[in-house]
């Protein structure tokens, strides 16, 4: 479009009224995706205000993504912008249901408390009149009174959140700025990416083994200046590894000269098998602790706690005060009471034990086969094919559903994996199941002794 012809569509000759009167010729149809603008100079010259007042509705314009620069073709149209939904961790109903689905680490509700059993028995909630007065007021304190004794390290604040992912949205919604770099686990939680994509940050994968992220891999991924690592310090999804003291103090040692954010995801914390090891021990100023409980609890108690420094969690509580502002003190109540509950930490430590049984077996039986999984914790098993889509489709003929590993990967592309959830994995089927996923999946050679070469 023409300088003099997009001027003469805009009222306003404010930086703010010219970023408005673009956005509504771009909603209309006036201006389309691809279109490209007149430059700074000109359209300064056309309205008759300075190139500085144009310049910041540029800038307006492509901080909400109307528009973008593309070098020597200029400043073009992007267009109306898409909901931004999830596109790796898709909802809704499944496109193809599967007679047995294992694509998803639902827990078995045999093995969750009774959420009504709480509510009836644990004690009052005592009485809030009107809104919480203060931001400590969110937190009951009976709930803060029993993470705080549990938590792996001294927290500044603690809020709390509706769910482990509200957290982890949260805090990246509020500290990330559009095209920042955040480091993150290869492979890693679909979810988490899908969030990153959604407020255009650029993720840096970090390559991960059987005890987490890998300290030269952390080094490496320190060279492009990210200002945030999100990762999983056990029961890691989907790979299952988990942080041991050693591989603990080699990741501090690597992080010891950054001021990046540390935000550790805890999604499964009283079903682990293994100690709760935090980076906060070691920079309790910059690292932020997410649990929550809906595996191991239920997921309708949509509750999470979120603690760590303040410079981290206050944002992320300024933030909630636009939507939520906080969560219910009666569900909070609830979990609190399962939480001390001897029923409820019986029947916690037997699913704990049972899920791990599970994997467990799936794994020793693939194992049997040739077929190496290295997950040392968590509620999947992160197992190895030749081909993504033609195992999918195979395990889809004998009616079993898993996740693609593309869903897990920071660029997409197949990593020649499959995650299967083995939360609700019939045990009378292990063998079975076994034989379908050997059947599309790499061996190793076995010695003479039956160990892999």
């Amino acid at each position: 479009m023409q300088a003099a012809t997009l001027a003469d569509q805009l009222t306003e000759r404010s930086a703010r009224g010219i970023a408005v009167g673009i956005g509504h010729l771009v909603r209309s149809g006036g201006l389309r995706a691809g279109d490209r603008l007149p430059t700074v100079r000109d359209l300064a010259a056309q309205i008759g205000v300075s190139p500085t007042t144009v310049a910041e509705a540029w800038r307006l314009l492509i901080a909400a993504q109307v528009i973008e620069t593309r070098g020597k073709l200029g400043t073009v149209v992007r267009g109306v912008a898409r909901p931004r939904g999830m596109q790796r961790m898709l909802r809704g109903p499944a496109i193809h249901p599967y007679p047995l689905d294992l694509s998803l680490a639902v827990p078995d509700p045999q093995l969750l408390p009774d959420p009504l059993r709480a509510f009836a028995t644990m004690p009052p909630v005592p009485a809030l009149n009107g809104y919480p007065a203060h931001p400590d007021d969110t937190v009951l304190p009976a709930l803060r009174d029993i993470q705080q004794s549990e938590w792996p390290f001294q927290p500044e604040q603690m809020i709390v959140v509706n769910g482990g992912y509200d957290g982890i949205y949260l805090l990246c919604h509020e500290l990330l700025r559009r095209g920042e770099r955040v480091m993150v686990e290869q492979p890693g939680t679909g979810r988490l990416l899908d969030i990153l994509d959604s407020l255009d940050a650029q993720p840096i994968p970090v390559e991960c083994d059987e005890y987490g992220p890998v300290p030269a891999a952390v080094e490496e991924a320190l060279q492009a200046r990210p200002v945030m690592f999100v990762y999983q310090p056990r029961a890691q999804s989907p790979t299952g590894s988990a942080l041991c003291a050693e591989r603990l103090d080699q990741l501090a040692f690597a992080l010891r000269d950054t001021d990046l954010a540390i935000v550790e995801d805890d999604p499964v914390c009283a079903l682990s098998r293994f100690p709760a090891y935090s980076l906060g021990n070691f920079f309790p100023d910059r690292t932020a602790l997410v649990r929550n409980w809906s595996k191991s609890h239920g997921p309708d108690l949509r509750i999470g706690v979120l603690a760590g420094a303040s410079r981290l969690i206050e944002p992320a509580r300024l933030g909630r005060e636009m939507g939520a502002e906080w969560s219910s003190r009666l569900l909070q109540g609830a979990i609190a009471h399962m939480l001390t509950d001897p029923d409820s930490l019986s029947l916690v430590e037997k699913a704990a034990s049972t899920y791990a049984r599970r994997r467990e077996s799936l794994a020793a039986a693939l194992a049997e086969r040739g077929v190496r999984t290295r997950a040392r914790d968590g509620l999947v098993l992160w197992v190895p094919v030749h081909d993504e889509h033609e195992a999918l489709v195979t395990l889809a003929v004998h009616g079993i559903g898993a996740g693609a590993g593309s869903l897990f990967s920071c660029d997409k592309i197949e990593t020649n994996h499959l995650r299967v959830a083995t939360t609700r994995l019939p045990e009378e089927r292990i063998n079975e199941i076994a034989d379908v996923l050997s059947s599309v999946a790499p061996h190793q050679r076995q010695s003479r002794r039956g160990r892999p070469i």
